[in-house]
């Protein structure tokens, strides 16, 4: 096998499909077919069953994509060192993050960080946290910012706290919630959690579910339009909405928080491009603790 076969094998995992491989790597349909079989033939073991929902990996695949995901990185390692110049700073960063994390933040911080170090690039993958832990868990990305508890052992990087609020857009007693519409999104597991554990220490039945939509950003218009209330973390809250906002706490009055925190491995402290990014980000966390802060 060699890097090609390796960004096959990762695209393959990414996209779930040998047809949306080949295009993502600029490769034809049949190159790729015949790259699969190839590689099949030279583990001599299944790796990819084929299904109606696309290319499945089987454990022996998941194995494999785990070297590939290994080799990429110490491919660009080992590219890094060979080009390197002194005073010179480059080569492209794979980092993930949740969407509102990349759309609010990363911008302008990378902007900032683009203009000083202008051979380098970012590569970004966006999803929620727990989709992002199994990435950087599988090392298809070397470093993420991820929202919420998760066990990490490698480096790691505390960037604010935010807390979960009752929103609506009229003041509200906490006892008539029950009763109250109630409008649900879809969200990572862990804030799904903690809000159906506040509810349940509150509450004997469930709430009054009216509206469901597919993200938090999604609530606001339904909120500001009078049509229920709903459960967020402060970030996700716009400031120039005019909110009627509660801090929730659990039984011992104590409120309940959700960290940001930026997760890497260590090795990647030894690629110039991660280490310099990692310094300068943290150099700028008191930016986007203030603008965190200033959320309702």
């Amino acid at each position: 096998m060699d890097k090609k076969d390796w960004e096959l094998v990762k695209a393959i995992h990414q996209e779930g499909s040998a047809i949306k491989a080949a295009e993502k790597l600029f490769l034809s349909q049949p190159a790729v077919s015949y790259r699969i079989k190839k590689i099949e033939e030279e583990m001599g073991v299944p790796l990819f069953i084929k299904s109606n929902r696309g290319i499945v990996f089987t454990s022996a695949g998941e194995r494999l994509l785990s070297f590939a995901n290994e080799m990429l990185s110490q491919y660009d390692e080992v590219l890094e060192k060979v080009r390197k110049q002194d005073g010179v700073v480059r080569g492209t960063i794979h980092m993930g993050a949740p969407p509102h994390f990349a759309t609010m933040y990363l911008p302008s911080l990378f902007r900032e960080f683009s203009n000083l170090h202008p051979e380098t690039t970012l590569r970004l993958y966006s999803g929620v946290s727990s989709d992002l832990m199994n990435q950087l868990e599988r090392r298809e990305i070397l470093m993420c910012v991820v929202r919420g508890h998760h066990p990490w052992n490698e480096g790691k990087l505390n960037i604010f706290e935010e807390t979960i609020q009752i929103v609506s857009s009229k003041p509200i007693e906490l006892e008539e919630l029950e009763y109250m519409p109630y409008i649900g999104y879809r969200t990572d597991p862990q804030l799904q959690g903690q809000i159906d554990g506040w509810w349940r220490e509150n509450f004997s039945a469930p709430p009054n579910i009216v509206i469901h939509t597919y993200n938090s950003s999604s609530c606001i218009p339904f909120i500001r339009e009078g049509l229920g209330f709903t459960l967020l973390p402060s970030i996700s809250i716009p400031p120039e909405e005019h909110f009627y906002t509660q801090t929730i706490a659990n039984i011992k009055g104590e409120a309940y928080v959700r960290p940001t925190r930026l997760l890497y491995y260590n090795r990647v402290e030894n690629f110039d491009v991660y280490n310099v990014f990692i310094e300068f980000f943290k150099r700028s966390l008191f930016v986007t603790a203030n603008i965190a802060s200033s959320s309702p």
